[in-house]
């Protein structure tokens, strides 16, 4: 019943359930309008959820302008437009022996460029609907009708940080591994030491503002969030840890369920939730896997446009024993790599996931030492481009 929302209990969402509704298409986000405007007196949003919402909320509107709806256009060119040019230009000889056919597709590269054309005029009006969004938005109007909380008090405040500090020296030396493991020494905002340095106190406020509720209210409660990659709100699997609700009893005497929203949203609702906006890569600094590698390489900003690797055991092998033994370590070196080298690997249609990390990782790797020394000597430049020839090697 809990994990259908289908009871009275309270639900709290996360501030991230809240900013996914800018993040998502127009069909999802009126069912998400939808199931809040009917969960309004049982919906509660903690002070901490109200304030990383709003200082989130202008961002996440002009991100999926940028990363989503502004794309499209030039998407359209150079994943329709531009293949169908080359193949008409690459097949021009042969393409004379069925004329018919050939005048097919130019007449349909006509009316997809017209079709372009369209849609760049329908791509301004929207800009301007993204920018009246921020001002009028109909989503602020449903959530403010949810049952809205006051922070905590100072003295409140002071110590649930200073028990989080007290917490985060019990982590300082142990290592990811042993963490997961010990599953007992994860608590919320643990996975926002590193990421958020200066304030990572906002998820363990958040348990701590709706413990608050619970206890005032004498009442179960329901936790939604999106937050499942960081793994200090739920396992890796999605499950909650059995710890946390342990110490939510202790203190209140009720029970909290942590749900994944995405799981029970999607499931309620019935449409994706996915976001549309590129999200920032998770770093995971746990030792390097085949999975992790895979991952890593699919999604990483520049890595992401070479052709696919068969990426195998040997391969992070190789990797671990020339000392990156972490993504973490990966993307360090990557950070520090000249952009315009990968830009250049990527014109080059031989290139593949591999060889362009290979390439990347070559100033930090003593073994590559020798290889990379005789490839700077071979290098030739002309307008700070590199000649194809002498990177042949990257290609396997």
């Amino acid at each position: 019943m809990e994990i259908g929302l289908e009871t009275n209990t309270p639900i709290f969402l996360d501030a991230n359930v809240l900013l996914r509704y800018y993040e998502i298409s127009l069909v999802a986000r009126k069912k998400l309008l939808t199931f809040i405007k009917s969960k309004t007196q049982r919906i509660v949003l903690t002070y901490q959820v109200q304030q990383e919402f709003l200082k989130n909320r202008e961002e996440v509107i002009d991100n999926f302008f940028k990363d989503v709806t502004a794309k499209i256009p030039g998407n359209f060119t150079s994943e329709v437009l531009n293949k169908i040019h080359n193949f008409l230009n690459q097949n021009k000889v042969i393409l004379k022996d069925y004329p018919d056919f050939e005048s097919d597709i130019s007449n349909a590269k006509d009316n997809l460029e017209k079709a372009k054309g369209s849609i760049d005029g329908k791509i301004k009006t929207v800009s301007n609907d993204y920018k009246k969004l921020k001002f009028e938005d109909p989503f602020l109007d449903i959530i403010n009708k949810c049952i809205i909380l006051d922070g905590l008090d100072q003295e409140y405040l002071k110590s649930v940080k200073s028990e989080f500090d007290n917490l985060k020296k019990d982590t300082k030396d142990v290592s990811p591994e042993s963490i997961s493991k010990n599953r007992k020494i994860i608590f919320p905002g643990l996975g926002d030491i590193k990421k958020k340095p200066e304030n990572p106190y906002g998820d363990f406020i958040i348990i701590h503002e709706i413990m608050k509720y619970m206890v005032d209210n004498n009442t179960n409660a329901i936790f939604l969030t999106f937050d499942a990659t960081k793994k200090d709100w739920m396992s890796a699997s999605k499950e909650p840890y059995l710890h946390y609700i342990e110490n939510v009893y202790y203190n209140t005497g009720k029970i909290i369920n942590i749900l994944d929203a995405d799981r029970t949203l999607e499931g309620v609702l019935e449409v994706d939730l996915d976001s549309l906006i590129e999200s920032e890569l998770e770093i995971d600094a746990s030792r390097l896997t085949l999975p992790l590698l895979t991952q890593y390489c699919s999604k990483h900003k520049v890595l992401r446009n070479f052709k696919s690797s068969s990426f195998l055991e040997q391969h992070v092998e190789e990797l671990v024993a020339a000392g990156f033994e972490t993504v973490e370590d990966l993307d360090q070196a990557l950070n520090e790599v000249d952009e315009k080298y990968l830009l250049f690997l990527l014109k080059q249609s031989s290139i593949t996931k591999l060889g362009a990390l290979r390439f990347s990782l070559i100033p930090y790797n003593k073994s590559y030492q020798k290889v990379y020394l005789r490839l700077q000597k071979k290098w030739i430049k002309t307008s700070s481009k590199y000649d194809s020839k002498y990177i042949e090697w990257l290609v396997s």
